[in-house]
């Protein structure tokens, strides 16, 4: 089962197309995205999830990266989908982040980014929880197609089913 803002990319933006998943883990979104006519790529820190991700997905186009330097060429990916990594950024590493986004992401590409809400009660360690404030001043200049919170069940590692709250942000370049 896919999570629903991964389903949003489908009806946004359909494939085929070339698609960067940022912190990619072990690809499960990543195969979601091949299984719709996606050239995928991915990146993550996590050098032993970019291997699980090869050899369980199948997916060739993934690489050990930091979203603060992305190893890709100017304007090449038509989606940058970036799902629960901003919020494990310094607060001011998020503006250099965004801006690479940006770089690697065609004009009139699409943006997907899901990170924790401050209304999130789940809070854990050094991880940043953004305010609508915050959002809109990193957000603010997008053509928006989505800013949105909402509320979301996950499970981590048999710890059991608990609530969390995103934002989603979609924006066009």
């Amino acid at each position: 089962m896919y999570n629903k803002f991964v389903l949003k990319v489908k009806k946004i933006c359909p494939a085929p197309g070339y698609i960067l998943d940022i912190g990619c883990g072990v690809g499960h979104d990543l195969r979601y995205f091949q299984e719709c006519g996606w050239k995928v790529y991915g990146i993550d820190n996590n050098a032993g999830k970019i291997e699980k991700a090869k050899t369980s997905c199948g997916v060739n186009g993934v690489q050990v990266g930091d979203i603060l330097q992305l190893p890709f060429r100017n304007e090449f990916f038509n989606v940058v989908y970036c799902r629960n990594v901003l919020h494990y950024l310094k607060i001011e590493e998020i503006p250099v982040a965004i801006n690479e986004s940006l770089r690697v992401l065609k004009k009139n590409g699409y943006l997907f980014f899901m990170f924790f809400s401050t209304k999130d009660k789940a809070r854990h360690g050094n991880t940043l929880f953004l305010s609508e404030q915050e959002v809109d001043g990193y957000f603010g200049n997008w053509t928006l197609i989505e800013k949105a919170e909402v509320s979301v069940e996950e499970s981590h590692g048999g710890s059991g089913l608990h609530e969390h709250t995103f934002w989603q942000v979609i924006g066009k370049k």
